[in-house]
């Protein structure tokens, strides 16, 4: 099982969108692996190091609820994948900056890049994650399953067209335009330490 969580992102000029993240990596028991305390400055590192492959939409997933044999087609960015710390934080992004976020009527709670707030959080199983696709069973708490395929439309990013890989070997994208299709999942959702039904 892989966790993840679902942000709302609101950002300084006053719009919003949500930022849906999982960790590539299954872990045995993803709820106790997060919350092993970290002693030394190796551990530390290591959980710096791991990052969330994360998109941008509009929608907010977990409240989207498919037919059986209907699907919901949602626009999604991915980008740059993000630190593992998002699992669980709340809060200004970026340091206070009177310059950016100073002006009348701005939150002084917002950081440089705006603020987020978890609205949902699951956890899911990968059953395919590459450079052009993933394919994975979710379940956000207090939802149904659903089953999420996702495929790579075009970049229109900075700089190059080709990703970098990350440390998981899975390819960093930036500002790429995917297409997630949402399906009916299974009968039950599934908690940490529990198995898909189906």
């Amino acid at each position: 099982m892989s966790r993840m969580v679902l942000l709302l992102h609101e950002l300084p000029d006053g719009s919003a969108h949500f930022d849906w993240m999982f960790d590539p990596v299954e872990r045995a028991n993803a709820a106790i692996d997060d919350a092993v305390p970290l002693h030394t400055p190796h551990d530390r590192q290591v959980q710096d190091e791991r990052r969330l492959v994360t998109f941008r939409v509009d929608t907010r997933l977990d409240q989207s609820a498919p037919q059986p044999g209907i699907p919901i087609t949602i626009e999604a960015t991915r980008l740059p994948d993000h630190r593992v710390r998002y699992l669980t934080y709340e809060g200004p992004i970026d340091a206070w900056d009177s310059s950016v976020c100073g002006r009348a009527g701005a939150d002084p709670t917002m950081g440089q890049r705006g603020c987020v707030r978890r609205v949902a959080e699951g956890v899911c199983r990968i059953d395919r994650l590459t450079a052009d696709g993933v394919w994975l069973r979710v379940c956000f708490d207090g939802a149904a399953a659903i089953v999420i395929v996702g495929f790579r439309k075009a970049a229109h990013r900075r700089g190059s067209m080709d990703p970098v890989p990350t440390a998981a070997g899975v390819p960093n994208s930036s500002d790429e335009l995917w297409t997630l299709c949402l399906y009916y999942g299974v009968s039950s959702c599934i908690l940490p330490g529990a198995a898909f039904d189906g």
